[in-house]
């Protein structure tokens, strides 16, 4: 009844399974297995803001995305790619430099899969469509920390991280599985101007004024009473 919603509803629960995860918990634990200390954990944080930041300035990248499935799985795989390099990262500005683009991408991902949700159902359709993105948000995403964490626990931070990068690379799987998502092309917007009846212009309201400017000259000059600006109209009786 949906095509390609249900499908866009999966990768976006897999996109916050795997993302706040690596973002939060997996880049602090990294930071501390490395060795990176404290400033390592806030320079990866930092590269974090720094992506979604740029993921933000660039409205034209983001609007040829939105509704895209081949964007989508382009930017599920290079999120996923980024995760596994930062995962066995050997130095922190190469990790730094992932974890930038680790949040480009995932930022992409995103705006990918919310416009595909918000534009593909129907109306009716649309509530529960928001009502299941609103649960994978508050649900998914806490429920990742405890998952990195645990794999943290019983491996090791680089397998926790590796974790998240496997759940993008299934969000990606999805999408190329699907057919209408994965054809899914980004709307354009609407050229040429609106419907309807223009509005006027400044040259009709120009007339207008005249018009209702000339109106009391002509009734003082039909009638002979003065005229709006005192001078006495050309057929008066006195001036007869």
């Amino acid at each position: 009844a949906l095509p390609g919603v249900r499908a866009a509803l999966i990768c976006t629960v897999l996109i916050e399974l795997g993302c706040p995860g690596a973002f939060g918990v997996g880049t602090l634990l990294l930071a501390d297995d490395r060795g990176w200390g404290v400033v390592g954990f806030g320079v990866l944080v930092g590269a974090v803001g720094l992506g979604t930041v740029l993921a933000a300035l660039a409205p034209g990248f983001a609007r040829r995305l939105r509704g895209s499935g081949s964007g989508l799985i382009l930017a599920c795989v290079l999120t996923a790619a980024a995760m596994a390099g930062l995962a066995f990262s050997p130095n922190l500005p190469l990790a730094a430099v992932l974890t930038v683009v680790m949040a480009l991408a995932a930022a992409a991902a995103s705006a990918a899969t919310l416009g595909v949700l918000f534009s593909g159902p129907r109306p009716e359709a649309l509530g529960m469509v928001m009502g299941v993105v609103m649960a994978a948000g508050a649900l998914a995403a806490p429920l990742s920390y405890v998952l990195v964490g645990l794999v943290a626990r019983l491996a090791n931070p680089r397998a926790a991280v590796a974790a998240c990068a496997v759940a993008l690379l299934a969000a990606a799987l999805v999408a190329l599985t699907d057919r209408t998502l994965r054809t899914a092309t980004a709307p354009e917007p609407p050229t040429g101007p609106p419907t309807g009846a223009p509005p006027a212009g400044p040259a009709a309201g120009a007339d207008a004024d005249a018009s209702a400017t000339d109106a009391p000259h002509a009734d003082a000059d039909a009638t002979g009473e003065p005229s709006a600006d005192g001078q006495p109209g050309h057929l008066s009786a006195k001036g007869a």
